[in-house]
């Protein structure tokens, strides 16, 4: 019963990859990090489990060329006795007629310095194949050149190598990484967040994510969620200059998380709309 849940499971992550498109952010980055810095790896509560998110972005806009969606898939396992854990990132992101498929392997090693408090080292080793689909009008059907073969993709595939630090305890994490550092567009990353428990299952827990481009414009989320311990959560998301986004979630016998969020976009006059699918399952033992 338990392989036939993990196998419906992996099958829903790769549904939403298989018609995924492209928005480069997460509003729910908080619960699968590893994409950003492999150091996060194996820092989940279980020591084995299974995350995906889903993201329509610039739901009603006028213009299908705008489309936008996204979906990455983490399959993460901690190994205790060997203080290091391994995450699998896939992502499949489409904006326009682009489509990128990324795969990422993270390696974390997990240095304890404290009860309950960590310092973990990661580095990211991995692979981007992106197309692009060009659909031109040829007016000479024997032109060579502008061969039907020719005009329609135009592949390519980057390396991406990333390295990153994170500090985390019980009630606090701190983290800093490059996700790609095998180019040189300089990309630093830096998340952080604090637990406040206001009694023994209630808790406070703001956060924050700030990326740096040097070839881009800076981006700087902050979210504040409230919640149960293994039942539910509540958020709200600022990314500053950007948008704004309600999100939650409720837990399916402790193990099982199911996530939303609605996104709402104050740069844009029409798609303002953004939705986003959470999907996590600790499996830890349970195989």
């Amino acid at each position: 019963m338990k392989k036939n849940l993990l196998i419906t499971f992996v099958f829903i992550g790769f549904s939403f990859i298989a018609q995924a498109q492209f928005q480069g952010n997460f509003v729910q980055f908080f619960n699968n990090e590893t994409y950003l810095n492999p150091a996060f790896a194996g820092t989940q509560i279980s020591a084995f489990n299974i995350s995906t998110i889903a993201r329509a972005d610039y739901v009603g806009i006028a213009s299908e060329k705008f489309a936008a969606n996204k979906v990455l898939l983490t399959v993460d396992k901690r190994f205790d006795d060997k203080n290091f854990a391994l995450a699998l990132n896939f992502n499949k992101i489409t904006f326009n007629s682009y489509n990128n498929y990324e795969l990422a392997v993270n390696y974390s090693y997990h240095l304890n310095v404290g009860r309950d408090r960590k310092l973990c080292m990661g580095l990211k080793a991995g692979g981007i194949y992106a197309d692009r689909y060009d659909p031109l009008t040829i007016r000479e059907a024997n032109d060579d050149v502008f061969s039907d073969a020719n005009s329609k993709f135009n592949p390519t595939f980057l390396p991406k190598i990333g390295a990153g630090f994170l500090y985390k305890s019980e009630k606090l994490y701190a983290g800093i990484s490059s996700p790609d550092v095998s180019n040189d567009k300089l990309n630093i990353t830096a998340s952080g967040g604090y637990k406040y428990f206001l009694t023994e299952d209630l808790y406070i827990e703001p956060n924050f994510l700030m990326r740096y481009y040097k070839s881009n414009a800076s981006k700087f989320d902050i979210n504040t969620l409230i919640g149960k311990h293994e039942s539910f959560w509540l958020g709200a998301n600022y990314s500053v200059n950007n948008s704004v986004a309600l999100m939650g979630a409720i837990y399916v016998n402790g193990r099982i998380e199911i996530g939303y969020a609605l996104d709402y976009n104050t740069n844009l006059t029409s798609g303002r709309m953004s939705h986003e699918i959470m999907l996590q399952w600790d499996i830890e033992d349970a195989l």
